[in-house]
């Protein structure tokens, strides 16, 4: 007869246990209609917010250079890390300007023709001499 009674104890403890589970739940349930009833309140509004870290699953990087037009190339491309080495492009046009002048007279010097770069496909034509 003991173990009926612990099973019979047990199972009143348990329904206890249940009824208690069921109040708390419709507890909650008529919380939750409350406050959806009273969520008609003013937005909430961040006007600052500070990201510590920022986690990036996947960055797709797709270049088509294929697709671009490109009308006139000037400059020069740097890919990767080049740490300040070379000359700035101010130095580069400084340079070619004075190599330019200098062919120029040297080519008067010497009686030879040069043609100055233009946009266009540059040519000079020089006779035989008989």
């Amino acid at each position: 007869m003991p173990f009926f009674k612990t099973i019979l104890n047990a199972l009143t403890n348990h329904d206890k246990n249940m009824e208690e589970i069921h109040l708390h739940l419709k507890q909650l349930q008529n919380e939750l209609a409350e406050m959806k009833k009273d969520n008609n309140g003013p937005p909430v509004v961040i006007e600052h917010i500070n990201i510590e870290t920022l986690r990036i699953d996947k960055y797709e990087l797709s270049n088509n250079f294929a697709n671009l037009g490109i009308k006139d190339l000037k400059g020069k491309l740097n890919i990767g890390a080049n740490y300040g080495r070379g000359m700035t492009l101010q130095e580069e046009a400084d340079q070619a300007k004075m190599t330019e002048n200098a062919m120029m007279k040297m080519g008067q010097k010497k009686g030879k023709v040069y043609q100055k770069k233009q946009d266009s496909p540059s040519y000079s034509i020089k006779g035989r001499n008989p």
